[in-house]
């Protein structure tokens, strides 16, 4: 997360993932700014130090520079629609218009969306 620091600082997040066979849902943790300070809040590093270690088989972190919609923790990734959790780096230009609506203005909430009711093999 930090070396996507170079992006921009807008926003961040982090999740845990198991294994593919996995009926549960990640525990997302969204924060704005830099990832210095996801580093140095022990709030939000809590998650991560007591169960995503001991659940999780790996740790996602994302950097967001916002190209589309409001720096805010509704926008920053990833998205999530039902068993579907989402990052997504760069625009979708096609594809999605559909599925964005008041609460949907990012495109990867949309593509989310998309996947989620559609599949991936209709899109």
């Amino acid at each position: 997360m930090i070396l996507t620091a170079l992006r921009g600082d807008h926003s961040l997040d982090s999740f845990p993932f198991t294994l593919m066979n996995s009926k549960d849902t990640p525990h997302i943790w969204k924060g704005l700014g830099s990832p210095y300070n996801f580093l140095f809040n022990a709030k939000a590093r809590q998650p991560i130090e007591t169960s995503w270690f001991k659940n999780g088989r790996g740790i996602v972190g994302h950097g967001r520079l916002a190209t589309v919609g409001s720096i805010s923790l509704e926008n920053a990734h990833p998205f999530q629609e039902d068993d579907i959790t989402l990052v997504h780096n760069g625009n979708i230009s096609s594809g999605v218009d559909d599925f964005k609506d008041k609460d949907t203005v990012v495109d990867s909430h949309a593509l989310t969306k998309a996947i989620n009711e559609l599949g991936v093999a209709e899109l």
